[in-house]
């Protein structure tokens, strides 16, 4: 699940998807200032000091760009201080360009402030990753300006009608970031809730499917068997005698009863009744096809449906399900005796017109067979 913790995640989240920015920020830079040097040199006669801060940020701005372009796994950090570094130092050649100009170039002081405007606006609008710090640096950069100014010419109405459209520019931009930081913030905070909700959605469905599944397999398979539970068993045995009749193909039952279960459970408890059950089960898992229907009918009754096998054929299954118990009674130390009685019905030998009607046949044989053991007995 997407963590809540949305202020904890969104400077990532600000670093990745602004990255991009930064490079795009680094090549206008570059480009820029190159372009100026030239400029500042031969046609301004600007003092070599201002040539040679372009030249500063054109090397930083182009080690950041290097570092970008061929991003490893470094410290995220790195690239925030560094590209910091360069925006502040971009603003502080605005600053000193201002600070120049108005002392030893005053008829350029309005060239000096439209390059500070521009500067500032780059700045601001390719922040990228350090979006948060930016009115910082802007703060501090127009402070110090007018704080270096008052020193040197003291407070004066002419600084500030000479700055008044800086100081307005400066603070749009301040203003029109912080809306800016906001509207992003807004917007990471709600894709956030959109993907913890739609994770919360997932879990919910994904529990509700878990649910359906164990519902249906309860509905559909008897727990301590897993066999087929009764109501299901008898669907899929009416869709095999259709299929037998509609094709005349062979279909046998074996109806089969433990014997018993009810003294075994009085004796030697309920457990024991149910182990019981499950041992005899396994001797039918044993000696079936995977094609056979194996269907729990009640607490000790069995259904065997046998598809395209005949009544000779379901003898012998049973046979070898019989020869399973008794090897399982010699061998294996149980507090009862493994058994049970059977009876095999099998169509179109018999002409039944209902699932129903071969059940009940075979079930009759079965409780023939059982009052013939107690009459053993």
């Amino acid at each position: 699940m997407v963590s809540k913790n949305y202020d904890n995640d969104y400077e990532k989240y600000l670093f990745e998807n602004s990255f991009k920015d930064s490079i795009h920020g680094s090549v206008l830079a570059i480009i820029s200032f190159t372009l100026f040097i030239f400029a500042d040199r031969f046609i301004f006669m600007y003092p070599v000091s201002i040539t040679n801060l372009r030249i500063v940020m054109v090397v930083l701005f182009t080690f950041y760009l290097g570092l970008a372009l061929n991003r490893r796994n470094i410290d995220t950090r790195i690239y925030k201080y560094f590209y910091m570094t360069a925006i502040g130092t971009a603003l502080t050649f605005s600053t000193f360009l201002n600070l120049v100009m108005y002392i030893s170039r005053p008829e350029y002081t309005a060239r000096a402030v439209q390059v500070s405007m521009a500067v500032t606006i780059g700045c601001v609008l390719f922040a990228g990753p350090i979006r948060d710090y930016i009115n910082r640096i802007l703060v501090i950069n127009i402070s110090a300006f007018f704080t270096i100014l008052i020193i040197i010419d003291s407070f004066s109405s002419r600084i500030l009608f000479e700055f008044y459209n800086m100081i307005l520019f400066t603070i749009a931009m301040i203003v029109f970031n912080r809306y800016y930081s906001k509207s992003l913030y807004q917007e990471f905070v709600v894709k956030r809730k959109l993907e913890n909700k739609l994770s919360e959605l997932e879990e919910e469905i994904e529990a509700k499917e878990v649910l359906e599944e164990e519902l249906t397999r309860i509905a559909v398979y008897d727990e301590m068997t897993n066999f087929y539970s009764r109501s299901a068993g008898l669907r899929l045995f009416e869709q095999t005698f259709s299929n037998a009749k509609l094709n005349k193909m062979p279909l046998s039952v074996c109806f089969m009863d433990l014997d018993n279960l009810k003294l075994i459970n009085d004796i030697f408890g309920h457990p024991a009744g149910d182990q019981y059950i499950k041992d005899f089960s396994d001797m039918i898992k044993l000696n079936t096809r995977a094609s056979d229907l194996c269907i729990r009918m009640g607490g000790d009754e069995f259904l065997l449906v046998l598809p395209h096998v005949d009544q000779e054929k379901t003898e012998e299954i049973w046979d070898f399900i019989k020869d399973g118990m008794e090897y399982f009674n010699e061998t294996q130390k149980k507090p009862y005796t493994l058994s049970a009685s059977h009876g095999i019905a099998e169509f179109p030998i018999v002409p039944f017109q209902s699932t129903h009607e071969m059940i009940e046949f075979a079930d009759n044989l079965m409780y023939d067979e059982k009052i013939k053991k107690k009459m053993v007995l």
